[in-house]
Formats: structure tokens, C-alpha cells, sequence
């Protein structure tokens, strides 16, 4: 079962849709979505062109097999500038064990572009889902050049609205503590597809990124 808590729809269903206060609030949505996708798109077209910033970008496309499970398979390509170095491929299974728990298996083929390698990472992902609060914690299993490793991530979002933000964090096996944080801010353009800018930190050095996200469920 989805559902979606937004503030401007219960004060429509409180003080209905012609309210002028109502009608106000949804004119500086509208305003500030301008404004958010205008300021993610200058940065993207300046991390192009200067290097500065990364670009990510995912799609995906979900099936829904019953009330209980669920098949998904993604995409994703990142540039650092006009320098394509990294991609993935991505499958989900998910069993939905009840509203607000599902429980999942993954497997991701990530190819590093600019280091020749590639990675398998079969996963496991446990999944909460509140209202405006997700959770996923994700245990991955990294089969690589080298030293295999298990890396535990968890990601926390708080939804509202059209906006979303999010928090992320990286444990791994040989590292000490959280490694890495991610930081996401972002928003709706239209259904299915999304752009957000993120801040990584990864062992004290931070390098910022902007992305979009588009999703088709079948």
C-alpha cells in the first residue's frame, strides 16, 4: 500500500481548494519548484562544462507480480564534467511483508569506466515505510579486484509534499566507522521523474553532485 502525507492537501481538505490562503500557498509551490529545478539545472550544465560537479543518473522501471511481490530493474551513468566513469546495472525481487515492512534481495553489476574494473554485489535490503519517514538498510556483499568486502549502508528520507530529504551513511568491513555520508535534498518535476542535488563525504573529502531520477511502474 503507498501512501503520500502533503501538507497543501490537508489544508485543501481543511479549508477548501478555493481557500485564498490555499490558493497562495499554491502559487509559491509552484514558485519555489521553478526556482529548485532552474538551480539544479545551472549546476548541472556547469559541472559539464567546468568538471566541477558529478552528474548521476538513474532509471528504473518496477512490476508489480502480486500484492506481495515486486520485480525492478535500473540504470545508472555518472559523469565527472564531460568524463563518463562509472555505470550500473540493477535488479530488485521484493516481498512486502506487510504496510509498512518489505524485505528484498538485489544483485548490481557496477562497471568503474575509469579504472577498467568491474564489481558484483549481491544484497540484501530491509525496508520501512511511515507515511513521510522511509528507512532501507542494505547489506552488500562486494565481490571485487582484490579483497571481497561487506559494506552495510543505511538510508533515512523524509518526504513531503513534491520535496524530499535524505540521509545516508556507508559501513564496510576494514574501514573504521561510517566511511562515507551522503546528504540529498530534491523534488518532483513530474510524475516519475525527480532531480536532486547531493553532497558525498567520503573519508573527510566531499565532492558535491546533481542528479535526476526517473521511474515507470509497470
Amino acid at each position: 500500500m503507498k501512501y503520500r502525507w502533503d501538507s497543501l492537501e490537508l489544508l485543501e481538505l481543511l479549508a477548501g481548494p478555493n481557500d485564498p490562503y490555499v490558493l497562495q500557498w499554491k502559487e509559491r509551490r509552484k514558485k519555489m519548484k521553478k526556482r529548485i529545478i532552474f538551480m539544479l539545472m545551472f549546476l548541472m550544465v556547469s559541472s559539464i562544462a567546468f568538471g566541477e560537479i558529478h552528474s548521476w543518473n538513474s532509471g528504473m522501471v518496477k512490476y508489480t507480480v502480486s500484492d506481495r511481490f515486486t520485480l525492478a530493474g535500473n540504470g545508472e551513468i555518472r559523469f565527472s564534467g564531460p568524463d563518463f566513469y562509472y555505470s550500473h546495472i540493477h535488479f530488485d525481487l521484493d516481498y512486502r511483508l506487510n504496510r509498512n515492512f518489505t524485505i528484498g534481495v538485489s544483485e548490481r553489476e557496477s562497471f568503474l569506466h575509469d579504472k577498467g574494473t568491474v564489481e558484483h554485489k549481491p544484497m540484501v535490503n530491509f525496508k520501512a515505510n511511515f507515511g513521510p519517514l522511509q528507512n532501507r538498510a542494505r547489506i552488500t556483499w562486494r565481490i571485487k579486484e582484490g579483497e571481497d568486502v561487506f559494506r552495510f549502508r543505511n538510508k533515512t528520507t523524509v518526504t513531503i509534499g513534491t520535496t524530499f530529504a535524505a540521509y545516508e551513511l556507508f559501513v564496510e568491513q576494514g574501514r573504521t566507522g561510517v566511511y562515507r555520508s551522503r546528504y540529498y535534498f530534491g523534488c518532483s518535476i513530474v510524475s516519475g521523474l525527480s532531480v536532486f542535488i547531493l553532497h558525498q563525504v567520503t573519508e573527510g573529502k566531499g565532492m558535491w553532485i546533481i542528479g535526476t531520477a526517473w521511474r515507470v511502474e509497470l
